[in-house]
């Protein structure tokens, strides 16, 4: 499911599980050879910080850009947050919200997601 779909930019050999969100106000990239479990959301709409912009029919959204590079494991039930750009090789464990940055070749997993472990080169 997305909410417009042209902000949407998939590379080759991506597998998208079911029930999944894009929402997509703003961009959304995904790199090659990259898995996203079921029932992830991405959603590209900033939380609000200042109560007046929330009220009436009139308010306004902010987004940011979501980009998920090559190689990377989002597990099922993850939540990743406007502006989030997750790196290389990165394995996200289910049920992760990614509300910060992910560096390459990393292990993230909790609520907020945290680096839990470094990839080592065999």
């Amino acid at each position: 499911m997305c909410d417009y779909g042209y902000n949407i930019c998939i590379a080759d050999r991506v597998d998208i599980g079911t029930h999944c969100k894009f929402l997509d106000s703003g961009r959304i990239t995904v790199g090659r050879n990259t898995t996203i479990g079921p029932n992830v959301t991405i959603d590209t709409q900033r939380v609000p910080t200042d109560f007046k912009t929330i009220k009436g029919t009139k308010r306004t959204a902010v987004t940011a850009e979501v980009h998920i590079s090559e190689n990377v494991h989002i597990g099922a039930n993850c939540t990743i947050m406007a502006g989030v750009r997750i790196g290389t090789g990165a394995i996200v464990y289910p049920g992760s919200v990614v509300i910060r940055d992910v560096p390459r070749d990393v292990v993230v997993r909790g609520n907020p997601a945290e680096v839990r472990v470094v990839h080592w080169e065999d």
